[in-house]
């Protein structure tokens, strides 16, 4: 029987002992065991750079130039209100190390899961360490803990098409951004032209644009999905910069994202995730800055956007009751007491995949058969013929009934065929937001791209019968 591992409704502050740190998406090297429960052997690594782990095969790939999405789970929390650490993620090759990612320890429970994303260098291709580091700034905790997943980097073409579509103008003189969504304050004119006016505001903190009505709404505790422009580019080799994501309300300012300059060219757009505090209600201010770190060119651009952060409770019938989040970048539909919901965290789900802290997402209520309606995308994670793969996903929202339980199965699809059911485990109530760990046996005699599709049989009548999720592969 498969095990089933599954997570406890996130606890509040944990252990004055010491935090651990899981890589769930691209999976971690060696054994990823006891998810759902806190203080698992398998998250608590502290030899730099990669716990103490050897090297494995590369089985995730990752596109130069291009970003790409990192999960991973504070195991067990040891945030400190007066030194609040943080979250990176690198990219390793050779000797050199390049921040992709960061996010700041906001205190959130144990078990949490944060989504990361990082842009892949342009400049790197063949076999590299993403680095996952989880840095306490706590001084009676470890210093930091470490995963590491080995990848292999697909090498940039001439024209590259990311989730942030890149243009390859080259920069001429001095640096702009402006902020696309949510919108920056005043107006936003020729954002196809280099050097367009309304992007390059030099005065702290907001360029010097007054106070606008907020016309955003973000959710407390939830992810939200930035997008700046770099509008011109200064990006200096020798002393690269950064764009950072904060948010300001009275005095408090809090930076929520983070991705460094590398040298993209004009007109880049950059995707950054941000976490919105969970303390934080009311009006607030969204700032984006990029910071060029060039002696050559102003030190820093700012744009800022109005926002109002709320907080939204819906009750999930008599089981418990749940706080929902919204964000600029998913409107979480509150849904009837009918439905359930899954994500496939990893191997990576076809499309995008927010809100995983917040019963209801969208993107984890798929009904279409057999791949929720989401189109077939590059395989990007190798499977191996004939050897066991371990499948991890998540019930979003419960819809379990004890007098007919249902069931969540793993198959390896050819197009919209079943090849193989290769795991399966029962609906037995765990709660909302658990993560399930399956091992399946990949079937031998296959070779090429296939899909791997988990979906959720509810078996109840008042629900939708059957969730989907895909993820494209290659089976070698």
């Amino acid at each position: 029987m498969n095990t089933v591992l599954f997570v406890a409704c996130f606890a509040g502050m944990l252990a004055l002992a010491s935090a651990h740190l899981c890589l769930i998406s691209p999976r971690q090297r060696g054994s990823m065991m006891d998810l759902n429960k806190k203080g698992s052997n398998d998250c608590i690594l502290m030899s730099g750079p990669c716990g103490g782990r050897a090297s494995e095969q590369p089985m995730t790939y990752l596109m130069a130039g291009s970003n790409t999405s990192v999960i991973l789970q504070k195991n067990l929390d040891h945030w400190v209100q007066t030194t609040p650490g943080y979250f990176a993620i690198n990219i390793m090759q050779g000797n050199k190390l390049t921040e992709i990612g960061r996010v700041q320890d906001m205190g959130e429970d144990a078990l949490y899961l944060y989504t990361i994303m990082g842009m892949i260098p342009a400049t790197l291709s063949g076999p590299a360490v993403l680095q996952a580091s989880y840095v306490t700034m706590n001084p009676n905790a470890p210093a930091a803990f470490y995963q590491c997943a080995d990848v292999k980097i697909m090498p940039r073409m001439n024209t590259i098409l990311s989730a942030a579509c890149f243009s390859v103008v080259l920069a001429i003189a001095s640096a702009h951004m402006c902020l696309i969504s949510p919108h920056q304050r005043g107006s936003m004119m020729d954002l196809n032209k280099k050097g367009s006016n309304d992007c390059i505001l030099l005065n702290s903190p907001c360029g010097g644009r007054p106070l606008a009505k907020p016309m955003i709404t973000l959710m407390a505790g939830s992810n939200a999905s930035i997008i700046v422009q770099k509008n011109l580019d200064h990006w200096a080799q020798a002393t690269p910069g950064y764009f950072a994501v904060s948010l300001m309300q009275g005095s408090i300012t809090t930076q929520i994202g983070r991705v460094p300059d590398m040298g993209e060219a004009s007109l880049t757009l950059y995707t950054i995730m941000g976490m919105v505090p969970a303390t934080m209600t009311g009006q607030a201010v969204l700032q984006a800055t990029y910071v060029t770190m060039n002696p050559q060119a102003p030190a820093v651009f700012y744009q800022c956007a109005d926002v109002t952060i709320i907080v939204y409770t819906y009750a999930t019938g008599k089981k418990m009751t749940m706080k929902i989040f919204f964000s600029t970048a998913v409107v979480v539909v509150v849904l009837e007491l009918t439905s359930a919901h899954m994500c496939l965290l990893s191997p990576h789900q076809r499309g995008s995949m927010t809100g995983l802290n917040t019963p209801a997402s969208n993107d984890c209520i798929l009904l279409k058969e057999p791949c929720g309606g989401r189109p077939g995308e590059e395989p990007l994670t190798t499977l191996l013929a004939g050897k066991n793969s371990s499948i991890i996903f998540q019930k979003n929202l419960d819809h379990w009934l004890s007098t007919s339980p249902g069931y969540f199965a793993v198959s390896i699809l050819n197009g919209s065929s079943v090849v193989k059911e290769i795991a399966r485990v029962p609906d037995t109530g765990e709660k909302v937001l658990h993560l399930y760990t399956l091992t399946g046996l990949v079937p031998s005699g296959i070779n090429g791209p296939a899909q791997l599709q988990v979906k959720y049989v509810t078996k109840n009548p008042d629900a939708p019968a059957v969730f989907y999720q895909c993820a494209d592969v290659m089976i070698k």
